[in-house]
Formats: C-alpha cells, sequence, structure tokens
C-alpha cells in the first residue's frame, strides 16, 4: 500500500486512539514485544589482516494495557553456502593432529539508523487529564523520523520490483497441499550481496536477474530498499539484515568488506569455519536476526568440511493492525483444505474499504501500523492457487495495488483463520532455471573481487526458511451477516463477504509496495 494512500487512514486512527485514550485516562499505545533484533555495532571497523604462513596463496507478544492490537510476526533467511571445489581445504596449512580452535571475530559491522520511538509510555497528568503537547512532541519526532527514513531517491524500486515479479511464482507454484512462503526482498539482498563479491559472467548474470545495469547501479538501489523497509522505533520492526562469514584462512579484500558493510548493511565475521563453535555463532546471528521465529529451520544450519564462506541475509518484521480485530467475534469454522475439511479459529472484522477483483481472483487488504499492509487474494471457485500464481494478473495487482482498475468501495464482512505456518526452500534449482548458472559451478564462480584465493570455490546450496504468524488480541464485539461469495465478477452490491475458508494467497508489502513476503496457506 503506497504511502500517501494510507497516511490519512493512519492518522485518523491515531487521533481516535487519542481521544479513546483521554477518555480512560491512559497512555494512548503500549509496547508489544514480538522477539528482538540485535543492531551491530560500528559501520565499519576494519581488523588489521596478518598472511598467514599455513595459508594457501590464492517474542512473545505483551499484552497492551488499554488497547489490545493484533500482532502480526514475519522472518525469513537466505543462507547461501559457498565450498572449495579444487582440494582438501580443510586440511591446508594444518598440522595433523591438531584441534581447531575458534579464533572468530567481527571484521566489520554494519550499524543500523536510530529512530525516535514510538509514543509510549504515561502521557497522563498529574490532575488526571491526557497531555497532549507531550504527546504530540513524541509523536511529531517519530513521524519525522519514519518519514526521513522512507524519503528514497526515485526510481529506487526498479529493477526490484521486476525481481519479485519474476520470482514469486517461480517459487511458490507447486506447493501441493502444504504451506509455502517466500520473501522477494530477503531473496533480492541475499543475491545483491553475492554479486558485490564475484565478478565477471557470475555478477552479470546476477544483475541481470536483479535488474540492476552495473555494480554500481546496484550500489545505488541496494541501500535505497534497505533505509526505505527500515523501521525500529521500539513498538514495530522491518529490519533487513545481512552477513558474511569467511574461513580464517581467507585474504579478503578490504575494499570489498567495507562495500558490505556501507551498500548493503553486512557485517563481516572470520574464524575457521571447522569448528562447531563457527557454526554455533552463525546459528546464534540468524536466530537474533529472526527473532527467535525461525529456530526449527536455523537448527539445520550447518557447515560442510568444504566450506570456505557464506552468506546469510534475513528480514524480521513485528507489526501490529492500524486497526485490531476483537476475540469476542472469533468463531471455529471449517477451512477447506486440499486434504479435507479442517476447523480452525476465524477472525472476522467488518471494513469499509475497497474491495478488488481480477479474471482468476478477488482481494482486499488489512493496513499495519507503520504504514505497510498485508493482502489476502482469493482464488475464486473452482480456480487454484497455482492458477492464480501462473497470472500475470497476480503480479501486476500486487504492483498497482489500490491503483487497480477493477475496485470498489463497499463494506466488506471479512473472515480470516488464525494460522502460524511456516516453510524451507532450496533456491539453487529455481535460481539456475532463472538464469543463475555460473555461481554453482567449480572454476567458473568468479570471488576476486573478496579474494584471490577461491580459484575453484562456488555455491553449493541456497537455502530458504520463513514463517508468518498472524492472532488476535481484543475486547470490542463485532457482529456480521452472510453474504455471496466473491468472484471475478464486480461485487453486485454495496456489501459483501470476504472469507478465506479455502486455500489463499497472501502477500505483505512495504509503503513503497515492493513485496517483503508473499506466501500460500493450504493449510491454517
Amino acid at each position: 500500500m503506497k504511502q500517501e494512500f494510507l497516511e490519512e487512514t493512519l492518522q485518523e486512527i491515531s487521533d481516535r486512539h487519542i481521544a479513546e485514550a483521554a477518555k480512560l485516562g491512559m497512555s494512548p499505545a503500549e509496547e508489544v514485544f514480538i522477539g528482538d533484533a540485535a543492531a551491530p555495532g560500528d559501520i565499519y571497523r576494519p581488523e588489521k589482516q596478518t598472511k598467514k604462513t599455513d595459508k594457501k596463496k590464492n517474542g512473545r507478544r505483551s499484552k497492551c494495557s488499554w488497547k489490545p492490537i493484533i500482532a502480526l510476526a514475519t522472518a525469513a533467511a537466505v543462507v547461501a553456502v559457498i565450498v572449495f571445489g579444487g582440494g582438501d581445504w580443510w586440511n591446508v596449512g594444518r598440522t595433523p593432529g591438531e584441534s581447531p580452535v575458534l579464533r572468530a571475530h567481527a571484521v566489520s559491522e554494519a550499524v543500523y539508523p536510530e529512530m525516535s520511538p514510538y509514543p509510549m509510555g504515561n502521557f497522563i497528568k498529574p490532575n488526571g487529564e491526557f497531555d497532549h503537547e507531550s504527546y504530540e512532541v513524541v509523536n511529531n519526532a517519530w513521524r519525522q523520523d519514519r518519514k526521513e527514513q522512507r524519503n528514497q531517491p526515485e526510481g529506487y524500486t526498479e529493477g526490484a520490483d521486476q525481481f519479485a515479479a519474476v520470482t514469486i511464482p517461480h517459487f511458490l507454484r507447486g506447493a501441493g497441499t502444504g504451506n509455502v512462503i517466500y520473501s522477494p526482498l530477503n531473496v533480492y539482498m541475499a543475491l545483491a550481496m553475492a554479486a558485490e563479491i564475484t565478478d565477471g559472467e557470475t555478477r552479470a548474470q546476477l544483475l541481470a536477474l536483479l535488474g540492476a545495469e552495473d555494480i554500481d547501479a546496484l550500489r545505488w538501489k541496494a541501500p535505497a530498499i534497505w533505509n526505505a523497509h527500515y523501521h525500529r522505533d521500539g513498538a514495530t520492526s522491518t529490519v533487513l539484515a545481512s552477513s558474511l562469514w569467511l574461513d580464517e584462512r581467507i585474504l579478503y579484500k578490504e575494499e570489498t568488506v567495507k562495500n558490505l558493510a556501507e551498500n548493503y548493511y553486512a557485517s563481516t565475521y572470520q574464524g575457521d569455519m571447522q569448528t562447531t563453535e563457527m557454526g554455533d555463532a552463525l546459528r546464534a546471528w540468524l536466530n537474533q536476526q529472526t527473532g527467535g521465529l525461525l529456530e526449527d529451520s536455523i537448527r539445520n544450519v550447518k557447515f560442510s568440511p568444504e566450506t570456505v564462506l557464506a552468506l546469510a541475509s534475513t528480514v524480521y518484521l513485528r507489526e501490529k493492525w492500524s486497526d485490531e480485530f476483537s476475540e469476542k467475534a472469533t468463531k471455529t469454522d471449517i477451512f477447506h483444505a486440499p486434504t479435507g475439511d479442517v476447523e480452525c479459529d476465524f477472525m472476522y472484522r467488518q471494513l469499509d474499504q475497497n474491495y478488488y477483483w481480477a479474471d482468476k481472483f478477488g482481494g482486499t487488504f488489512k493496513t499495519l501500523k507503520n504504514g505497510d499492509c498485508m493482502w489476502f487474494i482469493l482464488p475464486d471457485e473452482g480456480v487454484s492457487v497455482d492458477e492464480v500464481l501462473g497470472d500475470s494478473q497476480l503480479t501486476e495487482f500486487l504492483a498497482a495495488e489500490e491503483k487497480w482498475e477493477n475496485s470498489k468501495r463497499v463494506v466488506i464482512y471479512f473472515h480470516l483463520p488464525k494460522f502460524d505456518i511456516s516453510s524451507d526452500l532450496d533456491l539453487k534449482e529455481g535460481l539456475t532455471e532463472l538464469g543463475i548458472t555460473e555461481l554453482f559451478i567449480s572454476g567458473k564462480a568468479d570471488f576476486t573481487p573478496l579474494s584471490d584465493d577461491l580459484p575453484f570455490a562456488y555455491v553449493g546450496e541456497v537455502s530458504h526458511a520463513a514463517r508468518v504468524a498472524v492472532d488476535e488480541e481484543g475486547v470490542t464485539a463485532a457482529a456480521y451477516t452472510e453474504m455471496p461469495a466473491p468472484g471475478a465478477a464486480p461485487p453486485p452490491d454495496e456489501e459483501i463477504e470476504f472469507k478465506l475458508d479455502r486455500p489463499f494467497i497472501f502477500a505483505i508489502t512495504g509503503h513503497d509496495g515492493l513485496p517483503l513476503f508473499v506466501g500460500v496457506v493450504n493449510q491454517p
């Protein structure tokens, strides 16, 4: 949902919350935590390299005290493991019987921008009145920081939007009866880092898929995308984190490490990758950056004896609906899953907003507190999720959002099943089909911008794990009326029931329209 489309609505909601808080004699908001992602330290702190003689030459949510709000928690991670294909890397320069000793340290660390906190706390005067003046000071500082963070150069989304349009159907189709989640921006940033540390045809293939003319264009777009989506104000978070992990025997080029920190907000760590401690350090970093949401998947991340370096990229989002659901309106109902009908809890909310339709699906949205948006796409009766994913109208719709021509403002009786889903994807085959081949071939992958020590290194695997959890807290009662189900034709009346009681697609988009998460729910 574009920022300008939301500002008026969000301000109206904010004003209403202030008024309600004043009536109750409470603060307008309370913090909701679902884990946290740590902010790294200095932006670039290079360590002096010494060439060794053995070197081969070459959360959970907390209750709100005044107004319970549904919370949305999402996380995704990409790990690309680069292995050495030209000999026994494990024994290079190692004395027989020598025990590996962990000497991991931060070569460089990215620094994240400081943001004014979301207006939380006690804004009640001693006489019991609401302190509007103090609240406005904090609120204005928060809004100004958010505005500056999103004020990026015109055209920064070009390339990333096409990348999403091409890769979304490629990685989501064929889920069968299971759930699947894909984070376009997470994968985009991982591949952007890969382009930075490669050269020649390897880099050219990556730049082509990323929609960047050259590496300088990517260095301009990547930080703009990162900053436009960065949000960390104590109440909500959206953080794209990246890191490079190097074996201690690699003599890296400092300029490349500096570029990673400055243009991709990527930290670099170095140590003995044959030790269990180094693997533990990577898993700890991944868990920290994703708020612990992907712990089950991250447990399986390990280095092989041939591993010489690894790229890791994560995206973590914790958000609140701009307007809450009510627990009293939640009812148990039937979800028609591919494997058979199942019972699940459906949240309910009456919405007065636009309903959208295309040839094979209908859709609507729920706004999030920081201006992002979660879209819900329901295939028409008799149309499968894969059919919709294979239809160009889906990605066109996600790109157009509120500007989509086929829309009508109606009262929507919205039923959303509570769900907590996760998935693990192996991206290597799909990336190869999309034209990324050199990166995966020993002797062809070119890592010379990073180091001259890796003539036979190549990417052995690219794993992508993601999780999206949605639930609600609240006390406001609501009622609903049974209405005809949506279809490809425009809604016939001024009211419509939008019930996600069969497999559907969701997308979480930023204020600029770029999709952070897209997924298929077959089993809520």
